[in-house]
C-alpha cells in the first residue's frame, strides 16, 4: 500500500468517526456533555447557547463531514492512475468508488480536495485567533478546541495536501 493511500485512508476513518460522533448527536446522544447545553457548552461554545442545532442540521452535517472523508479517495481513484483499492478493506467498496469516480468530473474533484485542504487549515488555525475567542469563548469548548479540534483540523488539512500534491 502507498503512503498516499494510507494518508487518504486515515482521513477516512478519522473523518467517518467523526461524522458517526454527529449522527449519535442528532439521534439525541449527549456526550461528551450530560444534558443539552453541557453538550453545547463542549462542541459548539457560543456563548449563550443552550443545545446543538435541530437533528436535521446535525445530521445534514454528518454526512457533509463524511463525504469530505470519501473525497481522497476518490482523488487517489484517478483514471490515468491503477487502482490501488484492491489492498484496502472492505474490498467491497471498491466498486462503489470506481463508479462515484467515473461520474465526477477531475475538475470537481480538484476543486473539492484544494477546497478542504483550505477548509482544514482555515478551520485549524482560526483558533488561535481574537476573533474565535470572541465567537466561541465558552468553556469547555474553548479549551478542547485548543488541545484537540484546531490541532486535528490541522493534521487533517496537512493530509489533504499530501494526497492532493500526489497527484498534481
Amino acid at each position: 500500500m502507498s503512503l498516499t493511500l494510507a494518508i487518504a485512508l486515515l482521513i477516512f476513518v478519522i473523518l467517518t468517526l467523526v461524522a458517526l460522533l454527529h449522527l449519535f448527536w442528532a439521534v439525541g446522544g449527549k456526550w461528551p456533555g450530560k444534558d443539552d447545553e453541557s453538550l453545547a457548552k463542549a462542541v459548539i461554545g457560543r456563548k449563550g447557547m443552550t443545545k446543538i442545532p435541530k437533528a436535521g442540521l446535525t445530521f445534514l452535517v454528518a454526512l457533509l463531514i463524511f463525504i469530505a472523508g470519501i473525497i481522497p479517495l476518490l482523488w487517489l481513484v484517478g483514471k490515468d492512475r491503477p487502482l490501488e483499492l484492491t489492498q484496502m478493506a472492505p474490498v467491497s467498496f471498491h466498486p462503489i468508488l470506481a463508479l462515484m469516480n467515473s461520474m465526477l468530473p477531475l475538475w470537481v474533484l480538484k476543486t473539492a480536495m484544494i477546497g478542504l485542504t483550505l477548509i482544514f487549515f482555515a478551520r485549524g488555525l482560526v483558533t488561535y485567533t481574537s476573533l474565535a475567542q470572541q465567537q466561541t469563548p465558552e468553556e469547555p469548548f474553548r479549551s478542547l478546541d485548543k488541545k484537540y479540534y484546531a490541532p486535528l483540523c490541522l493534521g487533517l488539512g496537512v493530509c489533504y495536501l499530501c494526497v492532493l500534491l500526489s497527484k498534481l
